[in-house]
């Protein structure tokens, strides 16, 4: 029962300030603006806002689309490149 709780409790996630920005569409601009040339050094802020626009935006961006793609390509180029390893060793 405790492992249920727990497991709920780390899915919610608190409505934040990133996400309000997002909801009126101010967020993208904002970072169009200001935050995109300093957001690559933060990555953990710049996975926050971009899951703020993806989930609360009114409209499909861009900037969101490149950003999902370029993670699944990250992850997919890694998957890969593990197969292509084992698959060597195989041989």
């Amino acid at each position: 029962m405790k492992k249920e709780k727990t497991k709920l409790k780390k899915e919610v996630k608190p409505y934040r300030v990133w996400d309000a920005l997002a909801e009126s569409d101010v967020l993208i601009e904002y970072m169009r603006k200001f935050v995109d040339s300093n957001i690559n050094t933060l990555p953990e802020l710049r996975s926050d806002a971009y899951e703020s626009l993806y989930t609360y935006s009114t409209e499909i961006l861009p900037e969101v689309e490149q950003y999902y793609c370029e993670k699944l390509y990250l992850k997919l180029k890694y998957f890969l490149d593990r197969v292509a390893l084992c698959q060597n060793q195989k041989q």
